[in-house]
């Protein structure tokens, strides 16, 4: 059983769901959330940067489905990341002394534009 899953968020491929879990890679209950993927069906799962210890608050699929945006508090202050769903590669967005707190992401593309 996977504790805490909160905001599923279906990928654009429609293959897998993406959650907010507090649960570890074990599944067993951890203190901070993270991002965890599901297969549609069930059969796989994965906790998404097990190691980092940022308690993730929100998520968004990026339109192509390769990338994560999330918000996440590092202990003082809440960052928005971006996460390469393949590679694994993690950026951070969000550089300063303040703290997000509210965001709404769109990836869409202005018309006219490649």
């Amino acid at each position: 059983t996977i504790p805490e899953m909160s905001d599923p968020q279906l990928s654009p491929d429609a293959r897998h769901v993406l959650f907010l879990s507090g649960s570890n890679e074990a599944l067993e209950p951890y203190f901070n959330s993270k991002l965890l993927l599901l297969s549609v069906d069930g059969a796989v799962h994965r906790v998404l940067l097990p190691d980092v210890p940022y308690d993730v608050t929100a998520a968004a699929w990026s339109a192509d489905g390769n990338s994560i945006v999330f918000v996440a508090a590092d202990g003082l202050r809440r960052k928005v990341f971006a996460l390469d769903v393949d590679s694994g590669e993690l950026r951070q967005l969000t550089e300063s002394d303040h703290s997000v707190s509210a965001w709404h992401y769109s990836d869409a593309t202005p018309t006219g534009t490649a």
